[in-house]
């Protein structure tokens, strides 16, 4: 059982390795060295390694096809959803995870099941300032006017991958709330699931560190190792935990930190 178990996860690695995702058709020879284990012991292994290879493929296909339509991009887009994540409060904006529920306009519009949205301290939130103040939360249903993209980053060699980052958190498109004075942001209720509530319990856990300890490196390094919040860590206290080999205890439990771009 112990090979078995080397040979599917030997499957998964061996998909990362690839550079450029197969085709599905990868999947009828796994099918076939299903077939000649079941009557021959000595197939276990290379049918183990089959499996975990396609396996891994048909995650990542699914994956790629829940990404926003080409034809979607660049295009106003009215829809409901709920909040599924932390949100995270800059300066200029929040950030958030939304998972849309129903497309309002255009009609007929399929989007994919989570959406990253930023949305911007714009003029029109200047003469609205209890739209932006009230800040979004976890689980709260929401109808926004959003602009999307298509998940994209930089190729720098040894740098972060942005992509592949989003792609690991099933996120199918990026983009912004758009300041449509016809159709004003509005909260129109809640889901409260259990996942919800989860979410809801590490905000509270991170705005009680926030009250506390204020802005201090204290309540950013707390708030990651109790909750997986990275953004209040400073690029400087980043360096200071590589150099002294701590990083591993921020990584542990990670959150929407990355930069939103």
């Amino acid at each position: 059982m112990t090979l078995v178990i080397l040979g599917f996860a030997s499957g998964v690695l061996f998909l990362q390795l690839q550079p450029e995702l197969p085709g599905m058709a990868w999947l009828w020879p796994c099918a076939f060295l299903l077939f000649l284990s079941l009557r021959q012991r000595i197939f276990f292994l290379p049918a183990a390694f089959a499996v975990g290879f396609c396996w891994a493929l048909g995650m990542a296909q699914l994956k790629l096809a829940d990404r926003l339509a080409p034809e979607l991009e660049g295009r106003d887009i009215e829809l409901v959803g709920v909040i599924s994540g932390l949100p995270a409060v800059g300066e200029r904006s929040l950030r958030f995870e939304f998972e849309p529920e129903a497309v309002i306009a255009p009609p007929g519009t399929k989007l994919p099941g989570k959406i990253l949205l930023s949305w911007y301290r714009s003029v029109l939130d200047e003469e609205n300032p209890s739209v932006l103040s009230a800040a979004v939360r976890p689980g709260e249903r929401w109808r926004f006017t959003v602009r999307l993209r298509r998940p994209h980053g930089h190729a720098n060699p040894h740098g972060f991958d942005y992509e592949g980052w989003l792609l690991e958190r099933g996120v199918g498109a990026t983009g912004y709330v758009r300041p449509s004075r016809k159709a004003l942001p509005e909260k129109l209720g809640e889901r409260n699931s259990v996942f919800d509530r989860i979410e809801q319990l590490r905000e509270s856990v991170r705005d009680r560190f926030k009250r506390v300890l204020g802005e201090t490196p204290a309540g950013g390094i707390l708030a990651a190792l109790a909750v997986g919040d990275q953004r209040s860590i400073s690029a400087e206290e980043w360096r200071l935990f590589n150099r002294t080999g701590v990083t591993h205890l921020m990584r542990m439990n990670e959150t929407t930190s990355r930069p939103l771009v």
